[in-house]
């Protein structure tokens, strides 16, 4: 997904509400519906507008995989519900992070922002292509500006709030030496399968397999199941794999490099398996292998920790309220 797409995909569409008034309800306006209000973040409010806007790549993909009428089902309604309560909460965060962010002092260049539009255009085949997207999301040239301006301000204090955390070597061996299981590779070999219905087939095809056939071409026309689309492959299984059917496994474990079995008769069909890339041993992935890989993932977890301790205070100094029931009863009135 093009990178404008992704920063605005956080958001929520608003449909009906109604209002008491006297003794009687009476049904909200259109512009009524706009105002209302979802979060609070010290002054500043969250309305069914900003969220509508916000999400409009979500009820575009609701709309494509479920129906312009999406919210008259169950599926829908739930489908639903958990994109905008989701979204309404990184709204909610960027807001608080764009206002700590200011307080801070944090500013954003028009060379930023003008850096900033021209590597979002050249995500794009064409200007048109690009123009296309903005009238789509509801943006102007000009409006864009202001949203790419909040980015990068935001940016820089994450940037400047993660700027002293560190994993050591010390962690990193830590981590290594207390989750050797991640880093061990089981005794088992990439497989490959053609499942078909009968045993004539099944030999059929291993007749043309032994006279030089191709594995993953006679795969792709003869086996039954999804593994076909992708030449038989069902990636590296370990021997003991659970998830796997007994026959199966029992056939593959004897089975030599690049071997092809005879039919093996399951509760399935008949199955012709191909094993390359054998693991007779257990093996353990060096350390100096994957030293980058654990760090990189440490340091993840250090600055998701940092981020969620800081967002939870700063809600509470900016007096954050949520109302994700409106929400529910917006669909409900639908």
């Amino acid at each position: 997904m093009k990178r404008l797409k992704m920063l605005v995909s956080a958001a929520i569409v608003g449909v009906m509400a109604l209002s008491i008034v006297g003794c009687g309800l009476v049904e909200k306006t259109p512009e009524a519906k706009e105002k209302t209000v979802l979060a609070t973040v010290d002054k500043e409010k969250i309305t069914k507008a900003d969220l509508d806007k916000a999400m409009i790549s979500i009820t575009d993909y609701l709309k494509y995989s479920l129906g312009e009428d999406y919210l008259s089902s169950e599926e829908g309604k739930s489908a639903y519900l958990t994109y905008a309560e989701s979204n309404l909460d990184v709204l909610v965060a960027q807001e608080v992070l764009l206002k700590k962010a200011k307080e801070m002092k944090f500013e954003a260049t028009d060379e930023e922002v003008q850096t900033m539009v021209e590597e979002t255009k050249a995500t794009y085949e064409s200007e048109e292509d690009y123009q296309e997207v903005l009238k789509t999301l509801g943006f102007t040239d000009e409006t864009v500006l202001d949203y790419f301006e909040e980015q990068i301000i935001m940016s820089k204090l994450l940037d400047d709030m993660f700027k002293d955390i560190e994993v050591s070597d010390d962690e990193v061996k830590a981590y290594y030496d207390e989750h050797k299981e991640e880093f061990t590779q089981n005794p088992g070999a990439n497989m490959a399968h053609i499942l078909v219905a009968d045993e004539a087939t099944a030999k059929e095809v291993k007749t043309k397999l032994d006279n030089g056939g191709d594995f993953a071409a006679l795969a792709a026309e003869y086996s039954s199941d999804g593994s076909a689309q992708s030449g038989g492959e069902l990636g590296f299984v370990t021997y003991e794999n659970s998830g796997m059917i007994a026959e199966f496994i029992d056939a593959a474990k004897v089975m030599g490099e690049n071997e092809i079995s005879d039919p093996v008769k399951s509760q399935y069909g008949y199955h012709i398996i191909k094993t390359t890339n054998l693991v007779k041993e257990a093996t353990v992935t060096p350390l100096e292998d994957v030293s980058s890989e654990i760090k990189e993932s440490l340091l993840e977890e250090k600055k998701n920790a940092l981020y969620t301790e800081n967002l939870e205070k700063w809600k509470k100094e900016y007096n954050v309220k949520t109302y994700p029931e409106k929400i529910e009863e917006l669909i409900s009135e639908k």
